[in-house]
């Protein structure tokens, strides 16, 4: 995904990327977090809410900083003090964020640890270089050998076609549930308090819908990821009206699935609208109504819940 502006960006609009950007997508999936730990196990606990926000925070907030740091380059060397300024209002977001999420790990089971640094480590390492290797040799004269450098590759994650959505689907999908699990299963050994979603299927839902909302947000990138040959999805397929049809089929077959879960039913409705009405022309801010197409089921579930909950006191 590519979060990098070629023409001039006002402050304004570089805080909006570094900083507003990633506190929206954050705010997600502070929602789906509380969402699923009310649904599953019935108790809300904030170690594993507070984990999962700040490491979600650091990893798309780390991605769009190093993809803008150009900007950042040559500001210094001109000397414009608002842009610099902005930058360094992203690095204090990110390390706050960053201590937030030391001292939540402080408190908690090491297994998490274990899940949290597993979840975090690829969006870190998305577009860092792991590894070089020797490009194909060309036949050179010997001068030429002599002045030229051997050229290298280097292979990043970033570069494995399609590998983008599938990281994020288990990520959002499998592992905000486990790190949830690990925590609260050692407060409450005997299970759930409550627990009225059934944890596989939630699983297995917000595991293909993330994958589906990775997808449809390259849509946006099309024109840049082409140029730039980044093998997303639209980019593999050479359309965005394929990767809508394809999206759309992904989320008809779920529905099926799961067509005795309104919850689910309904947001897959909403989320195949987003597919038709989002394209890579679209402007960057609709885009959030794709980062956040998982929110109106976190919000309805806890209205559906609060009323409940204020009939059966009323009753009393």
């Amino acid at each position: 995904m590519s979060t990098t502006i070629a023409q001039p960006l006002s402050p304004q609009r570089l805080y909006e990327v570094l900083i507003g950007e990633v506190l929206s997508t954050s705010l997600s999936t502070l929602a789906i977090t509380l969402f699923i730990s009310q649904s599953t196990w019935g108790v809300i606990d904030w170690r594993p809410i507070l984990i999962l926000f700040t490491a979600d925070y650091i990893g798309f907030g780390f991605d769009h900083y190093l993809d803008n740091r150009p900007i950042l380059l040559r500001a210094r060397a001109a000397g414009e003090a608002d842009i610099v300024t902005v930058f360094w209002c992203a690095r204090f977001a990110l390390t706050s964020a960053a201590i937030l999420l030391a001292v939540a790990l402080i408190l908690i089971p090491l297994s998490t640890w274990l899940i949290t640094a597993t979840l975090l480590v690829p969006a870190l390492l998305w577009d860092t270089p792991l590894f070089y290797w020797r490009q194909p040799a060309v036949q050179l004269s010997e001068k030429a050998k002599g002045e030229t450098e051997e050229p290298q590759s280097g292979f990043a994650i970033k570069r494995i076609p399609g590998m983008k959505p599938v990281i994020v689907g288990l990520i959002c999908g499998c592992g905000y549930y486990a790190v949830i699990r690990s925590v609260v299963a050692a407060l409450y050994p005997n299970g759930p308090v409550m627990r009225s979603w059934d944890p596989i299927q939630l699983v297995i839902w917000s595991t293909i819908n993330w994958t589906c909302i990775s997808t449809l947000a390259d849509v946006r990138d099309f024109a840049d990821d082409r140029v730039s040959g980044v093998p997303m999805i639209p980019v593999l397929l050479e359309s965005v009206y394929k990767t809508r049809v394809l999206l759309t089929i992904v989320h008809v077959l779920m529905m099926l699935a799961f067509f005795n879960n309104p919850y689910i039913v309904l947001n897959t409705l909403y989320t195949i609208g987003l597919v038709w009405i989002m394209d890579d022309k679209s402007p960057r801010f609709i885009y959030r109504l794709n980062t956040h197409s998982q929110t109106p089921v976190a919000a309805t579930y806890g209205l559906v819940h609060a009323y409940r909950w204020l009939n059966s006191s009323n009753t009393i």
